[in-house]
C-alpha cells in the first residue's frame, strides 16, 4: 500500500501568484519511489530522469509528479490558499517517425489513446509545500496498439523475439482548483522508453529452483524503472517476479 505525507513548508509571506496563472504549481521532478512503494513529500527525494517501460507490462507506466506551490498565504489563509489538485492532462509523443506513420495517431488521440486526462486528488499546501501525485502516465492499451504494427515484440521467448526499443515523450499539465478557479502547473516532459529486452528478465519455466533469488523489480512496478525476473506458468503466460518451488513439510 501506498503511503504519502504532505509536510506544510512555510516560507516567507509576499506578493500572491496569479492564481489563474501556470505559475501556481510547479513540477519539480518525477520522483523514485522508496521500499514498499513509499513517498514522503521532500524535496530530498530521489527522482528519476528517464523512465523505461517493458512491452510485457500487464498495466499502465505510472508517473509519481512532485508539486510545489508557488501560493503564498498569511497564516490565517491557509486553508483559502490550499490547492485541491485534481489530476493531469497527458499528451503523449512517439518519438520514432517510422512507428509514427504505421499508427493512426488520429484515432488514437481521439479515442483517448495518446491524448488525455489521469485523475488524481490531493491537497497542495501555499508557502511552498510540497505534495507527491501518482498518475498513469501510459496506458496499456498504448502497448497494445504498437504490438499490432510490430508483431512479435512481445514473444516470451525473447531469443525469437526481433529486438525492439521507442522513445515516448509524456508531456503533463497539472490541474487543480483554488478558491473556485481552475489552476495549472507548467508543461512538464518525461521520456520513457518502451522495449522489449529491459526491465523483464524471463528466467525459465515456472516454479525456479528452491535457492533462486529472483529480482522483485520496482516496488510500485515491477514491469518498469528496474530488473524483474519472470517465468513462464505451463499456459504460457509470464509470472512476475517468478515463483520459486517449496519442499512440502514431511
Amino acid at each position: 500500500m501506498r503511503s504519502f505525507t504532505i509536510p506544510l513548508l512555510l516560507a516567507g509571506l509576499g506578493a500572491c501568484v496569479d492564481d489563474s496563472s501556470d505559475g501556481a504549481i510547479f513540477i519539480t521532478k518525477n520522483v523514485a519511489p522508496g521500499d514498499d512503494c513509499t513517498f514522503t513529500s521532500t524535496e530530498g527525494e530521489l527522482f528519476l530522469p528517464h523512465g523505461v517501460w517493458s512491452v510485457h507490462s500487464t498495466g499502465g507506466y505510472q508517473m509519481f509528479p512532485q508539486m510545489k506551490s508557488r501560493i503564498t498565504a498569511a497564516a490565517d489563509q491557509i486553508d483559502q490558499r490550499t490547492i485541491i489538485l485534481q489530476g493531469a492532462r497527458v499528451d503523449i509523443e512517439l518519438a520514432d517517425p517510422a512507428l509514427r506513420a504505421d499508427l493512426d495517431l488520429a484515432r488514437l488521440q481521439a479515442e483517448g489513446v495518446t491524448k488525455f486526462q489521469s485523475r488524481f486528488s490531493a491537497p497542495l499546501l501555499p508557502n511552498g509545500g510540497i505534495t507527491d501525485g501518482a498518475i498513469e502516465l501510459l496506458t496499456r492499451r498504448l502497448i497494445d496498439e504498437i504490438i499490432a504494427v510490430r508483431p512479435g515484440i512481445d514473444n516470451v521467448n525473447q531469443d525469437a523475439a526481433p529486438a525492439f526499443s521507442t522513445e515516448l515523450l509524456a508531456s503533463v499539465v497539472v490541474f487543480g482548483q483554488l478558491a473556485g478557479d481552475e489552476v495549472t502547473s507548467q508543461s512538464f516532459t518525461f521520456p520513457v522508453t518502451l522495449c522489449n529486452k529491459c526491465v523483464v528478465n524471463i528466467v525459465g519455466a515456472c516454479p525456479l529452483p528452491e535457492d533462486a533469488a529472483p529480482r522483485t523489480g520496482n516496488s510500485c512496478n515491477q514491469f518498469q524503472d528496474g530488473n524483474v525476473d519472470c517465468c513462464v506458468n505451463g499456459s504460457g503466460g509470464l509470472v512476475c517476479p517468478a515463483t520459486v518451488a517449496t519442499t512440502p513439510p514431511p
